[in-house]
Parts: structure tokens; C-alpha cells; sequence
């Protein structure tokens, strides 16, 4: 990438400072001292990803991401790059970030001139929604399925935590966390019709979190559904908080 050498760029200057450093420390002998630079380098570079990310992409407490393809292209490459793997290591709640040639795939074909069509990355689909570009969990990565026991805090699908309060444990009723999907939809939508007007993407709603109990839907927290009169969830409440592994970028980001 020519823009790496371009003098223009205040990266550059950081990376011919920290090799200079690097070097320095090495002719000394003291491999603490070539470790400075390189710590260094790393936290300027960190904070200019969450500097980019504050400023083009915006996330929803329902588990996604939107951003503008022009504020992507417009950012240097480098920082484009790590901006776009932190969005989908958030969104997938994953613990390490694509890296490769399949991201850089990804990046050339959202920040070139041609149009954009919907493509699948690291669990995540990353689609052209409303003149933005969306970023949202695959529904077919969304399969992890967690048992209610108790009342208490459940992570799901390691992007979500959900806190359950039920006055029935007793009732012997097997629930379980599980994505909506196509049948958790069709379900909410015939006992509430207006739901089908929420604000929520399309692309974002099959993968929410949901509760079932032999597979009849019983919440759905972020479409404020709970079937609260069946005998079998008497008294059940359910919250849903996105809290993925990996923060979009730390204190300075927010989720609304």
C-alpha cells in the first residue's frame, strides 16, 4: 500500500520513529528498550481505529452496526481495515478478528466505486440497507441454545446477556434462549400483528434473542413480546442487554 510511506500520513512518521527506536534498542542490546516503540505504536494506532469508528459507525442495543460506505472509503487503508474487522469481531461475538485475504476482499469491494451486493464474513452479514451498509449477526451462526434453569444472568451466543425473573421454577417448564428465526417471527407476528412495524431491520430480526418453551415462543426482549398469560410462563420477565466479547472501541463508544 503506497499510502504506508506517504509522509502525509501521521502513521508513518510513528512507524519510521518506532523502527529508528526499535533499531536503537537493538544496537544496545536491551529488548525492553525495542518493546517501547512498538507498544507505543500499537496504542496510537488503537486509539485512531476508535477515533474512525466514533465517527462514521453507529451501534444498536439489538446487536448491529451501520456505517456509511464514503466515511469507510474515505479513511486511510490501514485504519479502514482494522475499523472494519473490529465492527465484525463486535458483531459476531467472536474473540480473535478476520484477517486475511477474505477481509481485504471485503474491504475492496466496499470501499470501490461498483455497487455493493450483501456478502457473509466471520458470522456476520454485511449488507446495503437504507443507503448505509449494515452489519449484523448470520441467523444460521445464531444456533447456540442455553437452558433456563433458574432465575439469573445467561450469556447467549456471546453477544448477549439475559436477565430472567420467573415465580414459576417450579412448574417443571424446560425454557430455553435460542435465536428468533423464521418460526419465532411467524409466531409473534400472528399473536401481534403490529410488531411487523418495528424500527428493527429485517436483516437484524431473526437473529435477536428469544425464550421457548417446546419451541412456542415465549419472549422476544428486544420486540417487548413476552407471552406473560400462558399458564407454562406465569409471571416471566425477560431483559436483554448486547454486551459482545469485544467492545466496538472501548469507553469512548457507546450503544444506543
Amino acid at each position: 500500500d503506497p499510502s504506508n510511506r506517504d509522509p502525509a500520513y501521521a502513521r508513518t512518521h510513528l512507524r519510521t520513529l518506532c523502527d529508528d527506536r526499535a533499531r536503537a534498542g537493538s544496537s544496545q542490546g536491551g529488548s525492553e528498550n525495542a518493546s517501547f516503540p512498538l507498544g507505543r505504536r500499537r496504542a496510537v494506532l488503537e486509539a485512531d481505529t476508535a477515533a474512525l469508528l466514533a465517527r462514521i459507525a453507529v451501534i444498536d442495543g439489538a446487536g448491529f452496526c451501520s456505517f456509511e460506505r464514503k466515511a469507510l472509503a474515505a479513511a486511510e487503508p490501514d485504519l479502514a481495515r482494522r475499523a472494519l474487522a473490529r465492527i465484525l469481531v463486535t458483531i459476531s461475538g467472536a474473540v480473535y478478528a478476520p484477517r486475511g485475504a477474505r477481509l481485504d476482499r471485503l474491504l475492496g469491494a466496499l470501499t470501490g466505486a461498483e455497487g455493493y451486493a450483501a456478502r457473509t464474513l466471520a458470522g456476520c452479514r454485511i449488507v446495503p440497507y437504507r443507503g448505509e451498509i449494515l452489519v449484523c449477526r448470520e441467523p444460521a451462526a445464531a444456533r447456540e441454545r442455553v437452558v433456563i434453569t433458574r432465575a439469573g444472568a445467561y450469556r447467549w451466543d456471546n453477544r448477549f446477556t439475559l436477565h430472567v425473573a420467573r415465580n414459576d421454577l417450579g412448574s417443571g417448564v424446560a425454557l430455553e434462549i435460542n435465536r428468533l428465526g423464521r418460526n419465532g417471527w411467524a409466531q409473534l407476528t400472528a399473536a401481534e400483528p403490529r410488531l411487523r412495524a418495528t424500527p428493527i431491520p429485517q436483516p437484524v430480526r431473526l437473529t435477536l434473542p428469544a425464550v421457548f418453551a417446546g419451541g412456542q415462543l415465549v419472549a422476544a426482549p428486544h420486540l417487548e413480546f413476552g407471552a406473560v398469560s400462558a399458564a407454562s410462563a406465569q409471571g416471566f420477565v425477560a431483559v436483554a442487554a448486547f454486551a459482545p466479547t469485544i467492545p466496538l472501541a472501548g469507553p469512548v463508544f457507546g450503544v444506543v
